[in-house]
């Protein structure tokens, strides 16, 4: 079940949300439509007085570079035992999702970070992600046959 914010809507109530416009006359249209702005304008406003975002007051130019820092697509140096942001698993789950990608694709994928990794001479690293993209039977046999 979908978590929602007091005033928000979740991706069940959009669907609930199509049903009942389907019936709907212009002007009962027109009627919710106003309601949803009001409901949203509120929410807005609640989520200011609470001091939400860092951003409400726009971007700092002083600390720039902390920011980009703490952003994992920039992050020089992360650290082994910190858990990974939600940016971050997301990012893994469509690089490696059996779902998203085709056989093909992870075994390219395993083999090019084994070739970063090799190059990295993080050895260990490579094996494993070499061992991994091998167990993907891919038709090309070419697919691992040299380190690029």
């Amino acid at each position: 079940m979908e978590k929602k914010a007091e005033g928000g809507l979740n991706g069940n109530d959009l669907v609930d949300l199509e049903k009942v416009t389907k019936n709907m006359t212009d002007e009962q249209r027109m009627k919710l439509a106003a309601e949803l702005d009001l409901k949203m304008e509120s929410y807005m406003k609640e989520l200011e007085s609470k001091g939400a975002s860092k951003y409400m007051d726009g971007w700092n130019p002083d600390i720039w570079q902390q920011e980009m820092e703490q952003h994992p697509f920039f992050a020089g140096q992360m650290d082994p035992d910190a858990e990974l942001s939600p940016l971050l698993q997301g990012i893994q789950q469509l690089k490696y999702s059996e779902e998203e990608n085709t056989p093909e694709e992870l075994a390219k994928n395993y083999k090019e970070d084994g070739n970063f990794n090799f190059k990295c001479k993080k050895y260990r690293l490579a094996i494993a992600s070499y061992t991994q993209g091998l167990k993907y039977k891919v038709s090309r046999k070419s697919n691992f046959c040299r380190i690029e």
